[in-house]
């Protein structure tokens, strides 16, 4: 992951702050980066007299416990030193500006926690980040498995032919092998849900009798070219059989994403959140949407080229 030299941290008061923090601390060892302490608080009135106060506060917490995770690494005296900055107002805007204003080319945050906890996915603040951030954006849960033998999943659809999407896949692919070379004893997993995108209208429409035969031979059509497509893009990253294991999967990937997460016991999923751009308001796909909302594990989301974040600097 050495794309990385400018890498914003957000500071939250979920259970996974410290773990998130710990990370973007290696990472900017291991990149030589500059890493930028957020505190994006909400705006309080102008006259309030305890707004100094609180503000001395969350940076004095946030010193107190860079220190301490600073203190876990073996720096190098030349690596520059992170810096704490304190923004008010709506927080996911104040970091989007952030992000776009310093040019960070990857944002960090622990993902807040559903106030039911019978529930799972991502809450408000980290959804808008999701949707808005023109960067990479990194939000972390608590690990299921100990830090030495993490699993990770590339989430891929490599089936589109459009430029747009195969750079996606680039990204995607070349995020998580780097995130696995960095993880010692870690495993990835690479995964595409194939479909056959007509399968269901043709089954279930009474108006089109397509002959059984023929819609098998349409269906495994679409999987003989999607599984080409797959390999193809495991073959370009070179990837040793011992490294990875690809899982090509039948099904939508609203359901086989997530329900592949919860029976491999999967750490950290590595996807994208838009398969197009151009078009005004989409800000995120409705496949994407439904995955984050059924995911329980650490997510490092990534944009297509030439998305446009709707927030002004």
């Amino acid at each position: 992951m050495k794309r990385f030299k400018n890498i914003l941290f957000v500071v939250s008061g979920a259970p996974a702050n410290r773990l998130a923090l710990s990370q973007a601390v290696n990472l900017s060892r291991q990149n030589y980066a500059q890493l930028t302490i957020m505190i994006a608080a909400r705006e309080t009135p102008p006259d309030w007299e305890f707004a100094a106060v609180m503000e001395r506060h969350l940076r004095e917490q946030a010193e107190q416990e860079l220190a301490e995770v600073v203190a876990e690494f073996e720096l190098d005296a030349e690596l520059p030193k992170p810096t704490i900055i304190f923004k008010q107002g709506e927080p996911f805007i104040e970091v989007v500006r952030q992000a776009i204003s310093e040019s960070h080319d990857m944002v960090v945050k622990a993902a807040d926690p559903t106030e039911d906890r019978s529930r799972i996915g991502f809450v408000s603040m980290d959804m808008h980040l999701f949707r808005k951030c023109p960067c990479p954006i990194w939000l972390f849960k608590p690990h299921k498995n100990s830090s030495d033998k993490l699993r990770l999943m590339a989430a891929i659809d490599p089936s589109h032919e459009n430029e747009t999407s195969l750079e996606l896949t680039r990204k995607i692919m070349e995020l998580s092998t780097s995130l696995r070379e960095r993880l010692p004893n870690s495993s990835l997993d690479v995964l595409h849900a194939w479909s056959y995108e007509h399968e269901d209208t043709l089954t279930h429409n009474p108006f089109l009798r397509v002959p059984e035969e023929r819609l098998a031979e349409l269906v495994e059509e679409a999987k003989v070219a999607q599984r080409r497509a797959f390999d193809e893009s495991l073959v370009a990253f070179d990837l040793a059989p011992d490294s990875v294991e690809s899982l090509f999967l039948k099904g939508p990937p609203t359901e086989v994403i997530p329900e592949t997460i919860k029976e491999r016991n999967t750490d950290i999923l590595v996807m994208g959140t838009v398969a197009r751009t151009g078009i005004q308001g989409l800000l995120i796909g409705n496949t994407a949407e439904t995955i984050l909302r059924h995911t329980d594990c650490s997510v490092l989301a990534v944009k297509p080229k030439g998305f446009t974040t709707p927030v002004t600097p």
